[in-house]
C-alpha cells in the first residue's frame, strides 16, 4: 500500500504511469528562507570569533547593578481620579479631591481613600501590616489639590470641613494657606503624628 503513494520530491513509477514532484512557489520559498538564516548563522559565528565574549562575571554585575536600580524605584502617589476611583475601606466613590488620601505599601500597592476618616479607620483594621506600609499622603485642601506626604503635612482639624465621611480634617502644603483657612472654618492645628495615634 506504501508503494503507491506519490513520491515527496522527484520521479517514481506508479503502476502503469510515472509521477513526477517537484517544489511549488511555497516550497522554493522554504528553502530560500533556510538557505538564508543557514548563512546569517555562519556570518553571526565568524563576528563572535572576532569578538571577545563578555565575561560571566561582567554580566552578572551588570544583571545585579540592573536589579538594584530597579529595586530602589519606589513609586509614588497617583491622582485621585474625581468619579472614577472607589475608597480602600468604604468602597465609595471619590467625590471630593479636597479631603482625599492615599496609602503606598512597601510592594508598590496603592490604596485610595475619599477621607482622612477612611484611611485611619483602613490602618487600624490592619488589612496591611504596619510594617509592610511605606507612605501616606494626604491631598491639599487648596490650590491644585496634589498629594502631600503625611508628615510634610499642616493639618488643620474642624468640625465645619464637611469631608466624604466626616474626617473633619484639611491638609495644606502651605502655613500661609492654613492660617487662611483657619480663620475661616476656627480649626485646631495637628500633627500627623497625633492623628495616627
Amino acid at each position: 500500500m506504501l508503494r503507491s503513494l506519490p513520491p515527496l520530491v522527484g520521479y517514481k513509477q506508479l503502476l502503469n504511469f510515472g509521477a513526477y514532484s517537484v517544489p511549488d512557489m511555497g516550497g522554493w520559498i522554504f528553502v530560500g528562507i533556510g538557505a538564508v538564516l543557514l548563512l546569517l548563522v555562519i556570518a553571526e559565528w565568524r563576528i563572535y570569533r572576532k569578538v571577545k565574549p563578555v565575561s560571566l562575571h561582567a554580566k552578572a554585575v551588570a544583571a545585579t547593578i540592573s536589579f538594584v536600580l530597579l529595586a530602589g524605584c519606589s513609586p509614588g502617589p497617583e491622582a485621585l481620579k474625581i468619579g472614577k476611583d472607589n475608597c480602600s475601606f468604604c468602597k465609595m466613590t471619590i467625590s471630593d479631591n479636597r479631603y482625599g488620601a492615599e496609602l503606598i505599601t512597601r510592594k508598590g500597592k496603592i490604596y485610595k481613600f475619599d477621607d482622612s476618616h477612611c484611611l485611619m479607620s483602613f490602618i487600624q483594621s490592619k488589612t496591611v501590616e504596619k510594617k509592610d506600609l511605606d507612605k501616606v499622603y494626604l491631598a491639599d485642601f487648596m490650590s491644585d489639590h496634589t498629594l502631600i506626604k503625611a508628615e510634610d503635612a499642616l493639618l488643620l482639624q474642624s468640625d465645619f470641613f464637611n469631608g466624604p465621611m466626616n474626617g473633619h480634617i484639611a491638609a495644606f502644603s502651605s502655613e500661609d494657606n492654613m492660617k487662611k483657612i483657619a480663620q475661616q472654618y476656627n480649626g485646631n492645628v495637628i500633627t500627623w503624628k497625633q492623628l495616627n495615634q
